[in-house]
């Protein structure tokens, strides 16, 4: 297997064989091997269309090329070129591609880390099937009626993640029927004094406990290794909330420190995966003054107890109100999961709620006895 380097256009990756344009015709030419295929079937068998890779030398000279016996699923180019937006996955600028890559050789394209495999080994193909269907090494499949989404009487769905703080934790929530994780910023869970290796493998135990189910971890990047989390997001659904009382230019410092770690990855040739940024608000604090700024894709808010404290529902509806003009699904901390509890958080407008590892099943049988509308008007939104 040969890995190059070379600059991330269109993000995605694709799997499929090489087609080389050499210039000056750049005319696709039939590879032997599909040439002495289809001399072996009958004349009027089905043929079914090859996936290929175009190897070029510029990006415009493959750009809208058409191949009548193949689907163009990737690109990849000699010189540094930008490649258009919303097109197929793409790496440009890879140093001696049209010596390296002959015809008819299969090609895996990482269009977000701008890397291309030649004859990738069968661990990266893979990985590639893998997240190209969306599954996790460890998932495991819940067919059972606790395991599936709650939803009110009228039909809306409310996502229960559950407060965990070690693996031991994770395994009941996940066999109880939770969604999702949520690991909270006091949990000890992750610390900085922690190797990157020992971040790894905790990581992982709590991804391997969870099966597959998504985790959101409260913390930030001074506290968790971004080299580690991206490691282990190979394995695992990882998400980390960030506090929003940082500010909106900490999250985009966040995000580009995380472009920093990928890059050093990439030239390292270490495998990694992605993780989601998510906000996350405590009770009173400061609403920001544009949710928008955050580019967030999802909203936790914590410490909140609007029956006790009135105040609390007004801070809560104002925010959760911005959410929702920006489509920005909000999940809340529920501390005393009673059913007048669960059904005004329900009814300030929430997505979800982060309930405790014992009360998952409970809470899921109380919020397909409610009935949303009724939980509006009882909160008064």
């Amino acid at each position: 297997m040969q890995r190059l380097r070379g600059i991330a256009g269109n993000g995605g990756s694709a799997l499929g064989t090489s087609t080389v344009l050499r210039p000056p015709v750049g005319i696709p030419m039939l590879p032997a091997r599909l040439i002495m295929d289809m001399q072996r079937r009958p004349r009027d068998s089905d043929f079914e269309p090859v996936d290929i890779v175009l190897v070029a030398e510029r990006f415009s000279l493959a750009i809208g090329v058409t191949v009548p016996w193949g689907r163009v699923v990737g690109i990849v180019c000699e010189q540094e070129e930008r490649s258009e937006a919303g097109l197929i996955p793409t790496v440009t600028g890879v140093p001696n591609l049209m010596q390296a890559i002959a015809d008819d050789v299969l090609l895996l394209v990482d269009g977000d880390r701008g890397i291309v495999l030649v004859e990738p080994d069968s661990v990266s193909v893979a990985s590639f099937q893998a997240e190209r269907e969306r599954i996790s090494p460890r998932r495991r499949l819940f067919l059972d009626f606790g395991h599936q989404v709650a939803r009110t009487t009228d039909g809306r769905e409310i996502h229960i993640a559950a407060s965990v703080r070690d693996c031991k934790e994770a395994s009941i929530v996940v066999d109880s029927g939770a969604d999702s994780l949520f690991v909270p910023e006091d949990s000890g869970f992750l610390r900085a004094d922690q190797t990157d290796a020992e971040q790894i493998d905790q990581v992982l135990q709590l991804g391997g406990a969870a099966t597959g189910k998504p985790i959101m971890i409260a913390s930030g990047l001074s506290e968790v290794s971004a080299s580690a989390l991206l490691q282990a997001a190979l394995r695992a659904d990882l998400g980390l909330a960030l506090p929003l009382a940082a500010g909106a230019a900490s999250f985009s410092d966040s995000r580009a420190y995380l472009e920093e770690v990928r890059v050093e990855l990439t030239d390292q040739e270490a495998d990694f995966g992605d993780i989601r940024i998510a906000g996350r608000i405590r009770i009173g604090e400061e609403l920001p003054d544009d949710l928008a700024d955050y580019l967030i894709g999802r909203l936790i808010l914590t410490g909140a107890d609007p029956l006790k404290n009135p105040g609390d529902s007004d801070w809560m509806a104002e925010i959760i109100a911005e959410a929702a003009a920006l489509l920005i699904p909000v999940l809340s901390e529920v501390n005393e999961a009673t059913p007048e509890a669960v059904a005004h958080t329900i009814g300030l407008g929430v997505t979800g709620l982060i309930v405790s590892p014992q009360s998952i099943a409970g809470i899921k049988e109380m919020v397909r006895q409610l009935e949303f509308s009724t939980c509006r008007e009882q909160a008064g939104s």
